[in-house]
């Protein structure tokens, strides 16, 4: 009778479980009337990636398929979007981004302490916009930084 062998060889094989993920980097608008950005990074996946935003229903922009693993919508309107990251295997990843217009700069002054033979005192009182603000006195261009809700004092000879 015949003797039948069977060989079996067993090899490990190791399976990597992807932990997809997005980064999302949004640049607000710094003034009233100014565009903003989202940066858009799919992370621990495979190319080939599509990157879209929608605002709406209305599709904004949409590219693809590119190797990059990373892309930036430019020169946004103030709103609500959409941003959907894909990659060729199948990978989703759906986000709604928040670009906000911050209100208009506005800002008043008051002489605080007037100027004699001794120092005087203007104070500006900065209201919207984007902090930190920057002032300038007498048409200098020399600008100082005061941090919002903040004092300050220029010596006049």
């Amino acid at each position: 009778m015949p003797q039948i062998h069977v060989f079996s060889q067993y090899r490990d094989i190791q399976i990597r479980v992807r932990d997809f993920t997005v980064s999302t980097i949004i640049t607000q608008p710094l003034c009233n009337g100014d565009l903003g950005n989202i940066q858009l990074a799919a992370n621990d996946v495979e190319p080939q990636y599509f990157f879209s935003i929608y605002q709406g229903a209305t599709l904004v922009n949409s590219v693809g398929p590119i190797t990059e693993n990373n892309y930036t919508f430019g020169n946004l309107n103030p709103g609500t979007y959409t941003v959907n990251v894909g990659t060729e295997d199948g990978c989703t990843f759906t986000d709604d981004v928040e670009i906000i217009e911050p209100p208009l700069l506005t800002a008043t002054s008051a002489l605080t302490i007037p100027l004699t033979c001794n120092d005087g005192e203007i104070t500006v009182y900065p209201v919207g916009g984007t902090a930190p603000y920057f002032y300038f006195v007498n048409s200098t261009t020399d600008f100082q930084t005061v941090p919002r809700n903040s004092s300050y004092s220029s010596r006049c000879l």
